[in-house]
C-alpha cells in the first residue's frame, strides 16, 4: 500500500468516526431534551390536577363558611330550630350543594344531626357512626384560632376518598361565642373524577393507598420537583403522580395523571430526519475532501518523488528543478535541489579542511601561550612535551630549557609528590585530575598555592598521556583568609546581620538568632520578614525597592521572638549586587533598640504627665461640687474653686497642709474625712462613717454638719482613690455636695405624711367601728329573717362589711409605704425575722442571704413576710423547704426565693402580681411590687409549675452591698 493509498484511508475514516461521533452525539442530546421536555409537560398537568382538587376543596369550604355563619345553622345547634332539617336537609337541597353528608357538633363536640346522601333511593339517611367517629379522629380538626377560621382536607373513608371541611357555627352577624361545628364532606366517586378530568382536560385518577407502601415498585420512576413522580409506561404512554396526605395521616392519596407521549414520538420523528440529512452531508463533505486533498497534496507528492528516484538512478540533469509550482512541496524541491549541487563539491572541500586543521593546531599552541594559566603536556610517566609561555614563567624557566629534560614533579613540592604520582595512576585507569590543590616551586625556590585540572590524552581506545593546567591561587588564599577573619566579626558582632538574594534569607549571625530565640536553621530559605508578624501588612518587596533605588534604606519595625514577646528593631538594608527585586543580593542590618524606645518613651510620657496635671487642676478647679484631693500621705495637693466658696477658704492658704486640717472647716476639729478612710488600708478609719457604702473602690455617704451655716448643713460625699499608670495608689480624692434643701424638703414631707397617717388612722379607727356594729348586728338580722331575698340580701351586706374590714385592716399594714426614706437593710436578718415563729414544722428554711445588705424601703420586712405567707398557703400539703439565696447577674444581683410545692401556671406568672388578684385581700404580691419598685428592684415569677414556685428579685447596681457594713 504506497502512501496515497494511506492519507485516503486515513482522512476519509477520520471524517468518517467524526460524523458518526457528531451524530451520535446529536440523537442523544436531542432524545435527552424532548425526554425531559416530556417530563416537565407532566409534571405541569399532575400540578395543574392539584389545582383542581384544592379548587373544590377551596368551593367546599366556602359552601362550609356560607352554612356555619347562618342564624338558622346556629339556632338548629342550640336547639332552637327543629324545622330546619326539613328545609334545608332534604335531599334536594343537599343534592344541589354538591355534597355527599353533613355533620353538625354542639359546642361540646357531641353530635347533634349527621345526614349523608343516598343516591341509590335518592333520599336523605343517618350518617353511619364509623364515618361520624372516623371525622371527629381527625387530629386538630375541631381547633380554631378565630371563629371565622376553617379546616379542610382529605380522608380515606370505607365508601372512598373525600374531602372534608369544618368551621365554627356563629350568628349571620360574625358573632361568636360559636355554638357547634359544621363539617361537610363530598366523596371523589369516579363519576366526581371523570367531572373533574372533563372541566380540566385531564386523565385523571385518584386511589388510597397505605403509609407504609407510597411508592410504586412494579416499575421504575423518576422524581421531579415538587414530589412529583413521572413513570414512561410504554412508547405510547406516560403517567405522572404525587401522593396527597390525609387529615388523619392514615395513608395517602395517589393523584394519577395519563397523558399519550406524542412529545417523544415528534422528537424522534425530527431526530432521524436530522440524522438523515446530516449523513448525507457528510459523505458529499468526505467525498470532496479527499478530492481536494488528492489533487493538492498527494499527488504533487508523489510526482517529487518519481523525480527524485530518477534523478538517483539516471545521475543526469542535475541542474534541472525537481518540481514546478509555488508551494511547500515545489519549496521541499528547491531545497533538495542544492543537496545534489553540494555533492560535487565535498571532495574539495574536505582537502581544504585537512590544510585548515594543522593551521588549527598552530592556532592552538599560540593561544595556549596567551592564556594566563600554567597549561602543559606530559605523557604518564610526567615528562613535560609542551609548556606555555605562562607555565615557563611560573616555574623560572626560559625559551633555551629542552622541555624532554623537564618533570612535571619539578614544579611540585616535594611534601605533595606522592599525592601526585597516585593523580598519575589513576590518569592511567582514565579518571581526571579534578580542582587539586597542591603547593608549586618556582624555580627561585618561591612556594605558591596552586589548583590544578588534567584529563588523560587518548589515541583511539589507548590513553597516551595528560594534558592540562594549573592556576595561581595566591591572591584567592589572601582574599580567602580575609573573608575568614571578616566572617568571625560578623558571627561574633552583637549586631544581628541577615543577608540574601532577592525574598529569602542565606545567611544569619548568631547576634541575630540570639535576639530572636532561634536556631538559624528556623530563618534560612525563608523572607526576611517572617519575624515581623506584628506587620501582616508589611512586605520586604517596597524596602527593597527602595534601597535599589538608593543602595540604601533605614527603617524601624517591630520584631517578634520565638516565645511571643516582641521588641523594637533599627533595619539598615544595603544592596550588594543587582538591579531588582529578583537578582538583589542584600545584607541587613538589625539592632535592638528598646532601650532607646523606653528612653524616648520616658521622655514623652513626662511630657504628657505634666500636661495632664495641668488639665486635671482646671477641671477639678471648674466642678461645681466643692472638690479637694490629698496625695497618699494626707496633703492637699488640689482644692477647687467650689470649695473656696464653700470654705471661705482659698487654696493658696490650703495647699501643702494635712493632718486633717481641711477638716475643720466641717467638724470644726481635726479628723479624719471620707477620702482618708479610702487611703486607710487597714480599715480602722470607717468607725468614724459607720452609715458609709462602697461601690468597687469608692466610698459613698451622706452628712450632717450642724456646725456649718445657720442651723447646720447636709451634704452627699463621694470619695475614692487616684492612681499613676503601674495602678499605684498616689492619693485620693473627695467630692461634696450641699443637699440641705433636699433633706429639708424629705423632712417636712415626713411630717406631712405624719399628719396624713394620723388621720387616716383615726378615720380608720371609726370605720372599723362602724363595721363592727353592722357584722354584730347581722347575725340577729339572719335569724328573725325568713324571707329567701331578703336574707341573700343580708347575705351580701355581710360580704361587703367583712371586705371593708380586711380592706381597713390591709391598709393599716401598709399606711407607712413610701412615707420613710429608703434605708440599708440586712435581707438575712429580714428572713431569720419573719421565719422565726409561725411556720410548720414540716417545712424546713434555707437562709444564705446574711450579709447581704439592700437599699429599700423600710417595708422590705412586709415582701419577705409575704412570699413566705405566699409559699405556706398556696404551695400544697407537699411543700417542705424554702430557700432563700441571691447570685451576681453582670451589674446587678439577684435574691431567690424558691420552693418545692405546687408551683404556678404559666398563665398567672403575671396576674399574680396584679391588684385584686388572689383569695385573700388580693394586695399582697400587688404591694410587694410596689414596695420593691420604690427604689428601682424588680420581681418576677419563673417557677415551673408541678416543680415549686421561685420568685427572681433584681436588685440594680448602686442598690446592694455584699459585706457587712460595719466591717467597710
Amino acid at each position: 500500500m504506497d502512501l496515497r493509498t494511506k492519507a485516503f484511508l486515513i482522512i476519509g475514516l477520520t471524517l468518517i468516526c467524526g460524523i458518526l461521533l457528531i451524530m451520535l452525539f446529536s440523537f442523544s442530546l436531542l432524545n435527552e431534551s424532548y425526554t425531559r421536555f416530556e417530563e416537565d409537560d407532566v409534571t405541569q398537568k399532575v400540578i395543574q390536577a392539584q389545582k383542581v382538587l384544592e379548587y373544590e376543596k377551596a368551593q367546599i369550604l366556602s359552601l362550609t363558611g356560607d352554612w356555619s355563619r347562618w342564624d338558622e345553622s346556629y339556632n338548629f345547634v342550640l336547639d332552637r330550630n327543629e324545622d330546619y332539617i326539613i328545609r334545608n336537609l332534604n335531599y334536594a337541597s343537599v343534592e344541589n350543594l354538591g355534597i355527599d353528608f353533613a355533620l353538625f357538633l354542639k359546642d361540646n363536640s357531641s353530635v347533634k344531626y349527621g345526614t349523608q346522601v343516598n343516591k341509590t333511593t335518592e333520599s336523605m339517611e343517618q350518617l353511619s357512626n364509623e364515618t361520624i367517629a372516623q371525622i371527629l379522629g381527625i387530629p386538630g380538626f375541631f381547633s380554631f384560632d378565630s371563629i371565622l377560621d376553617g379546616h379542610s382536607g382529605m380522608i380515606i373513608f370505607p365508601k372512598g376518598p373525600a374531602l372534608v371541611t369544618s368551621e365554627p357555627i356563629i350568628t349571620s352577624t360574625y358573632q361568636g361565642p360559636a355554638a357547634g361545628i359544621l363539617v361537610f364532606g363530598m366523596y371523589l366517586y369516579e363519576e366526581k373524577i371523570q367531572q373533574l378530568s372533563e372541566i380540566s382536560d385531564l386523565s385523571i385518577q385518584v386511589t388510597p393507598v397505605s403509609s407504609q407502601n407510597i411508592e410504586p415498585s412494579d416499575y421504575p420512576s423518576v422524581q421531579t420537583k415538587k414530589n412529583i413522580y413521572v413513570n414512561p409506561i410504554s412508547e405510547d404512554l406516560i403517567q405522572g403522580f404525587t401522593y396527597l396526605p390525609t387529615l388523619d395521616s392514615q395513608g395517602y392519596l395517589e393523584l394519577l395523571v395519563s397523558s399519550p407521549r406524542n412529545i417523544v414520538k415528534q422528537g424522534k420523528e425530527t431526530i432521524f430526519a436530522y440524522i438523515i440529512i446530516l449523513m448525507g452531508l457528510g459523505l458529499s463533505i468526505i467525498f470532496v475532501s479527499l478530492l481536494t486533498v488528492d489533487q493538492l497534496v498527494l499527488k504533487r507528492l508523489h510526482t517529487l518523488i518519481e523525480n527524485i528516484k530518477s534523478r538517483n538512478l539516471k545521475r543526469e540533469n542535475l541542474s534541472d528543478i525537481l518540481l514546478d509550482g509555488n508551494d511547500e512541496f515545489s519549496d521541499l524541491a528547491k531545497e533538495i535541489h542544492p543537496v545534489f549541487m553540494e555533492l560535487g563539491r565535498s571532495r574539495r572541500e574536505l582537502e581544504e579542511h585537512v590544510r585548515l586543521l594543522t593551521e588549527s593546531e598552530k592556532k592552538y599552541r599560540e593561544l595556549a601561550d596567551l592564556l594566563p594559566e600554567f597549561v602543559f603536556e606530559s605523557d604518564l610517566d610526567g615528562n613535560i612535551s609542551f609548556m606555555n609561555q605562562m607555565g615557563m614563567s611560573i616555574s623560572g624557566l626560559n625559551q633555551n630549557v629542552h622541555l624532554s629534560d623537564l618533570h612535571i614533579l619539578r614544579i611540585i613540592d616535594e611534601a605533595d609528590h606522592s599525592r601526585f604520582r597516585s593523580a598519575l595512576e589513576k590518569i592511567k585507569t582514565g579518571i581526571p585530575i579534578s580542582g587539586v590543590e597542591y603547593t608549586g616551586v618556582k624555580n627561585t625556590g618561591e612556594r605558591f598555592p596552586l589548583i590544578m585540572y588534567a584529563s588523560p590524552i587518548r589515541s583511539g581506545s589507548v590513553i597516551t598521556g595528560l594534558r592540562g593546567f594549573a592556576i595561581d591561587i595566591s591572591e584567592r588564599k589572601e582574599i580567602e583568609t580575609s573573608l575568614r577573619k571578616l566572617a568571625n566579626i560578623v558571627e561574633h558582632t552583637s549586631t544581628g546581620i541577615v543577608t540574601g538574594r532577592s525574598h529569602e534569607v542565606d545567611y544569619v549571625n548568631s547576634a541575630y538568632s540570639i535576639m530572636h530565640g532561634m536556631e538559624p536553621s528556623d530563618l534560612l530559605r525563608k523572607n526576611p520578614f517572617i519575624v515581623v508578624t506584628g506587620y501582616p501588612e508589611k512586605q520586604f518587596t517596597p524596602y527593597l525597592e527602595s534601597a535599589l533605588h538608593s543602595g540604601h534604606a533605614t527603617f524601624e519595625l517591630d520584631h517578634i521572638r520565638k516565645d511571643g514577646t516582641r521588641f523594637p528593631v533599627l533595619h539598615d538594608l544595603t544592596i550588594l549586587s543587582g538591579e531588582s527585586s529578583e537578582n538583589a543580593i542584600w545584607s541587613l542590618n538589625v539592632q535592638n533598640i528598646t532601650e532607646q524606645r523606653l528612653a524616648w518613651k520616658a521622655l514623652v510620657e513626662s511630657e504628657a504627665l505634666r500636661e495632664s496635671a495641668r488639665q486635671l487642676r482646671d477641671v477639678i478647679s471648674r466642678l461645681p461640687d466643692a472638690t479637694f484631693v490629698i496625695d497618699k500621705d494626707g496633703w492637699v495637693i488640689f482644692w477647687n474653686q467650689a470649695m473656696e466658696a464653700l470654705t471661705g477658704i482659698s487654696e493658696s492658704d490650703i495647699i501643702g497642709r494635712g493632718r486633717y486640717e481641711y477638716a475643720i472647716p466641717f467638724y470644726a476639729e481635726k479628723r479624719p474625712m471620707l477620702l482618708n478612710a479610702v487611703l486607710n488600708k487597714e480599715g480602722t478609719l470607717m468607725e468614724h462613717f459607720p452609715d458609709a457604702s462602697k461601690s468597687g473602690d469608692s466610698l459613698f455617704i451622706e452628712e450632717s454638719f450642724p456646725q456649718m451655716g445657720k442651723g447646720g448643713k447636709f451634704f452627699s460625699s463621694m470619695a475614692g482613690p487616684l492612681y499613676d499608670s503601674r495602678k499605684n495608689v498616689i492619693g485620693a480624692i473627695q467630692s461634696m455636695r450641699d443637699i440641705t434643701p433636699r433633706i429639708m424638703a424629705e423632712k417636712a414631707l415626713m411630717r406631712t405624711n405624719e399628719k396624713l397617717n394620723l388621720l387616716s388612722s383615726i378615720t380608720r379607727h371609726d370605720i372599723r367601728n362602724r363595721v363592727s356594729v353592722i357584722l354584730g348586728l347581722i347575725p340577729l338580722l339572719k335569724g328573725d329573717e325568713k324571707d329567701p331575698e331578703t336574707l341573700e340580701i343580708i347575705s351580701i351586706v355581710e360580704s361587703a362589711a367583712k371586705l371593708i374590714h380586711d380592706q381597713i385592716e390591709f391598709t393599716r399594714v401598709y399606711q407607712n409605704l413610701g412615707v420613710h426614706s429608703p434605708e440599708w437593710k440586712d435581707v438575712g436578718d429580714l428572713v431569720f425575722k419573719v421565719t422565726d415563729v409561725g411556720i410548720p414544722e414540716r417545712i424546713q428554711i434555707e437562709n444564705n442571704l446574711s450579709g447581704l445588705f439592700v437599699y429599700a424601703d423600710p417595708l422590705l420586712e412586709r415582701v419577705f413576710y409575704n412570699l413566705v405567707d405566699n409559699a405556706i398557703r398556696h404551695g400544697g400539703t407537699d411543700l417542705s423547704v424554702i430557700r432563700f439565696y441571691w447570685q451576681h447577674r453582670d451589674t446587678s444581683i439577684c435574691i431567690y426565693c424558691q420552693d418545692d410545692g405546687l408551683g404556678i401556671p404559666g398563665d398567672l406568672k403575671e396576674k399574680i402580681f396584679e391588684r385584686g388578684y388572689g383569695s385573700n385581700t388580693g394586695l399582697g404580691l400587688f404591694l410587694v411590687r410596689e414596695i420593691l419598685s420604690i427604689t428601682g428592684i424588680t420581681i418576677v415569677e419563673t417557677g415551673l409549675e408541678g416543680k415549686g414556685a421561685r420568685f427572681e428579685v433584681v436588685v440594680p447596681y448602686g442598690g446592694y452591698s455584699v459585706k457587712n457594713r460595719k466591717e467597710e
